[in-house]
């Protein structure tokens, strides 16, 4: 994890130590700095670019930018102002470098037309100064004016012409050089004082009059397409002017008087500053850092957050970036999600620079801190892909072989960051520097002998660049978050963009069969998975008016209920919507067709043969117009229910014919009955000798013609066995007599 704290960058960038991790929220500015020596931060320190610029970290654009990006604006501000500027140079040299994608320009400018030096130096420099030369420069500045604010005018006109309809010019107003003071310059002979103080401040203003008019009728012009917002401080600034007299020194002055510099309003309440040499004069008569302070006050209350604050980044440009992989075995457990991150961040901003026709170049470097090794050596600093290549499958192919080796801490970071600062960026384009890992910076000694503030000058030394930071974990040095704000960037954690390298929910819904009304309909999303991590909602939108009725969601770690139940009580078609959601807050919808009719088929009733039924297949076996599911009968009439009651004296062994009926050929154990008549080819036994009609013989089949059977023609008889009589029982007979009408019964046979 990041520790350590580096105060002198605090106090640098004016910002509080930060929180864990600051992600991005989506609000983007880019806010470029033109102008003269009170807005390139003459007299703040902390300069950096050209030497001879003296930009400075300190200065107001910067303390502005640095509001905006603690309100979560991200801020990326260019400062293209240069000390000793004049009008012609903003338009010959600044104009030409300003971002076209700038949506806020703020200026200082018109002072060196009107040689705001020489009235210093003639005015209250002391032995330097005289009535003669005051009066010069004071009646050089008069004469000159008109012109000046002519070309000021001119400058408005350039930029507006350079940046999009709808962004914004902020003129800044100069302070006042002057305390409220009845300081004079005396003659050296003779002839009466001059009252230097008062007509420096006179003229400073009519300048502040003078330059509110003109932004008064500039934005009352309809043709002006962007509108300008005059911040004067002439009156913020009261009391805090120089002591024009170069013998004395105002206590709380916001501007550096002769010899000094970077001078700060201490906690007694009294300035305190760096002295200088004669030879190091650049900050004499600028805000002191405590001025830049101030001037940056009155933007928060004057400007506040602009109203043109992007809500995406502005992609309208050449981009270059570089990637920093920390590849030390702590990230082991998350390095390929971090190198998953870097291809989706690379396709990313390919595919939407091309969208816009525009470049994107991309390097890779890795680094990681090797005992023994030389600070900032190739062992611990890999330049895989060194150069910036449009190319990015040779990122892929580098990264693909990218292990993890050595550990956190020491000075690889501060030295990697360093040399991605140094890398040859290519001018007027957006420049953003990807910091993925950990970054440990180790002890908090090692931390403060590395100078952070300096570096972090050196991301604005290339006209800015971006400082974005992928975090594994949820702390972040202070050193890395203050360099990300201050550069427009921000700090996320690896986790929180997570859901950029997982993929989608699944969603599915099971089949659903045509339902009829008030019939139970179960919809199932069990089919339905999440690429990683857990499922938080199941959602349903049972109508098709884009609104989700139904949610489910996860009861701590037992998933949403994927089965949901309804009955519908008019027929209806419509399209279910289910939505799941994922832990990342990762969303994914499927759809299915819903059909409920009356009676859960998709037959139409004037064409269905059972209107009341589900019989999708219509199936009518005996083609009635019936369908079978609500037949009766399908299979055809079923025959009359025979009501005839059996004769008392049937035999209720087998199937045996009912009275009327006739037995047919080849029926056994039916024993005909009264009035039956026997058919041809009916077979009885006859009796056995010495037998009557009555009585049963040995071997007898217990059937026994009935009284008045007549035998017909062709049946064959049994010739009567030797000795017997019809009454008369054979050997084996159970000695019962059978008695006249009664009919033996199945078993009633006697034996032989």
């Amino acid at each position: 994890m990041f520790v350590g704290v580096v105060a002198a960058l605090s106090l640098a960038l004016s910002l509080t130590a930060p929180q864990a991790v600051a992600d991005d929220n989506g609000r983007y500015l880019t806010l470029s700095l033109i102008g003269d020596s009170y807005t390139a931060g003459n007299g703040a320190g902390s300069h950096y670019g050209p030497e001879d610029s003296r930009r400075s970290t300190a200065n107001w654009g910067h303390q502005y930018a640095n509001w905006l990006n603690d309100q979560g604006v991200h801020t990326t501000i260019h400062n293209l102002a240069y000390s000793g500027a004049v009008t012609q140079d903003v338009l010959d040299k600044q104009i030409p470098l300003l971002d076209p994608a700038s949506d806020v320009v703020m200026l200082t400018v018109g002072g060196n037309d009107i040689q705001f030096a020489n009235i210093v130096r003639n005015c209250f420099a002391g032995y330097l100064s005289s009535i003669t030369s005051c009066k010069n420069s004071m009646k050089y500045a008069n004469d000159n004016f008109p012109e000046t604010r002519d070309r000021i005018k001119k400058v408005l006109k350039e930029v507006q012409a350079k940046i999009e309809p709808g962004s914004k010019i902020v003129l800044v107003g100069y302070p006042l050089l002057s305390t409220d003071s009845d300081f004079k310059l005396q003659p050296w002979f003779w002839g009466e004082a001059y009252p230097a103080a008062q007509e420096v401040r006179k003229f400073g203003q009519f300048a502040t009059v003078e330059q509110e008019k003109l932004v008064n009728e500039w934005n009352s012009n309809p043709e002006n397409t962007v509108k300008i917002a005059y911040v004067p401080t002439e009156v913020h600034f009261a009391g805090h002017e120089p002591d024009p007299d170069d013998k004395k020194r105002n206590p709380v002055r916001w501007l550096n008087e002769f010899f000094e510099t970077e001078g700060k309003i201490g906690p007694d309440g009294v300035t305190v500053s760096k002295s200088t040499s004669l030879f190091d004069n650049s900050g004499w008569y600028h805000p002191n850092i405590t001025g830049h302070e101030q001037i940056g006050l009155l933007l928060r209350e004057k400007v506040g957050i602009p109203e043109n604050v992007r809500t995406m980044q502005n992609d309208n440009r050449d981009i270059d970036v570089v990637f920093l992989l920390e590849n030390a075995v702590e990230n082991a457990d998350q390095f390929e999600d971090l190198k998953k991150q870097i291809l989706f961040q690379m396709k990313d901003i390919e595919k939407r620079a091309q969208a816009k026709g525009k470049t994107s170049r991309f390097a890779l470097l890795t680094y990681r801190d090797l005992e023994g090794a030389e600070p900032g050596s190739p062992n611990e600093i890999s330049g895989l892909v060194p150069d910036f290549t449009s190319d990015t499958s040779a990122i892929e192919n580098a990264l693909a072989g990218v292990e993890t080796e050595g550990t956190t801490g020491g000075d690889a970071a501060h030295q990697a960051i360093k040399r991605a600062f140094a890398m040859p960026w290519q001018p007027r384009t957006r420049k953003v520097l990807f910091v993925v890992g950990d970054s440990e910076l180790g002890p908090a000694e090692e931390v403060s002998s590395l100078d952070w503030p300096a570096l972090t000058r050196s991301a604005f030394a290339a006209d800015t660049v971006e400082v974005l930071v992928i975090d594994p974990d949820t702390t972040v040095a202070p050193e890395v978050e203050n360099m990300a704000r201050a550069t427009g960037g921000h700090v996320t954690a690896a986790e929180t963009l997570r859901p950029l390298i997982v993929g989608p929910p699944q969603p599915q819904i099971a089949k659903l069969p045509v339902a009829a009304v008030n019939e139970d309909v179960i919809f199932d999303a069990s089919g339905s998975t999440v690429p990683a991590g857990q499922m938080t909602s199941i959602e349903w939108d049972l109508d098709g008016d884009g609104s989700f009725e139904v949610k489910l969601d996860a009861d701590g770690t037992i998933p949403p209920n994927p089965l949901y139940s309804k009955r519908f009580n008019a027929p209806t078609t419509t399209t279910v919507t289910l939505r799941i959601t994922d832990q990342y807050g990762k969303t994914a919808t499927a759809t299915a067709e819903l059909v409920i009719t009356r009676d859960g088929d998709l037959i139409d009733d004037a064409n269905d043969n059972c209107p009341n039924d589900r019989n999708p297949d219509q199936s009518d076996s005996d083609k009635d117009g019936i369908g079978d599911v609500c037949d009766d009968s399908p299979f055809g009439t079923t025959p009359p229910e025979d009501k005839t009651p059996p004769s008392d004296n049937a035999s209720q062994s087998g199937n045996t014919p009912q009275s009327g009926e006739t037995p047919q050929s080849g029926d056994t154990g039916d024993t005909p009955q009264s009035g039956d008549m026997p058919q041809s080819g009916d077979v009885t036994e006859p009796p056995q000798s010495g037998g009557t009609d009555d009585t049963p013989q040995s071997g007898d089949t217990g059937e026994a013609p009935q009284s008045g059977d007549v035998p017909q023609s062709g049946d064959i008889t049994e010739p009567p066995q030797s000795g017997g009589t019809d009454d008369t029982p054979q050997s084996g007979d159970t000695g019962e007599t059978p008695q006249s009408g009664d009919v033996p019964q199945s078993g009633d046979v006697p034996q032989s």
